[in-house]
């Protein structure tokens, strides 16, 4: 399984022990914790995956890079402000970076779908990928326009930050199809695509867009996420 969880963020509730082998992604939503965007302007290493985030002993390193305050922080979780990023492979749990990079989310995601990919091209069996995209739900405020996506799609539609983060989507979709198909696996696979809800009216254009057929014309208030009207 690949993106958003959200069935309960400890490793008793996570994908790892609802039946998913393997797991890349965020526990929750991702409005729910504050992430960071590593610059695309700068030198070609800031926009990678900043390995030095990826550690073993995590509560010792957020406090020594200062993102635990003992006095505030919920419990002493720093899940409680900063968006973790969870890898599971066969029942072992790890936190791969926290705060998670926005920036390179979507590579991330990327790497571990086409590989899940390849395995399973060797091994011919039948298998299941569940790929709930963290796009493009509204992050955090600590993002401009409260979306994000990778250095090769920001500015890349003229929809704004939401139009990027559903090109972004795209590509991911695309390469997944260009995938099977390259392994020959097309033929023989199921995609379906599913949505939990309409847009969310409340967070604007961040929120995404009811489209032209609406039913505010009829009186109804309410035709996105929440209502029985949305999508």
């Amino acid at each position: 399984m690949m993106g958003k969880w959200h069935l309960g963020q400890r490793e008793m509730f996570l994908p790892g022990a609802r039946g998913f082998d393997h797991y890349l992604g965020i526990p929750y939503s991702d409005d729910m914790g504050r992430g960071r965007a590593t610059s695309c302007t700068g030198p070609e290493s800031e926009a990678k995956y900043h390995e030095h985030f990826i550690f073993e002993d995590n509560a010792k390193h957020y406090k020594e890079a200062g993102y635990i305050n003992e006095e505030t922080e919920v419990d002493n979780d720093p899940a409680a402000q900063y968006l973790p990023l969870v890898a599971q492979d066969h029942g072992k749990t790890r936190v791969v970076e926290q705060p998670l990079d926005l920036t390179t989310l979507a590579d991330k995601y990327n790497d571990y779908v086409q590989e899940f990919l390849t395995n399973q091209s060797y091994t011919k069996d039948p298998f299941f990928l569940y790929m709930a995209f963290s796009h493009v739900h509204v992050t955090a405020t600590n993002q401009p326009e409260r979306q994000y996506s990778g250095c090769a799609f920001q500015c890349a539609t003229r929809r704004g930050k939401f139009g990027d983060a559903l090109a972004e989507v795209d590509w991911l979709v695309g390469n997944l199809v260009e995938s099977l198909e390259e392994k020959g696996m097309d033929k023989d696979t199921l995609i379906l695509f599913t949505s939990d809800n309409g847009p969310w009216l409340a967070e604007g254009k961040s929120g995404g867009s009811p489209g032209l057929l609406y039913a505010r014309t009829a009186g109804y208030w309410n035709v996105g996420k929440g209502s029985t009207w949305e999508g």
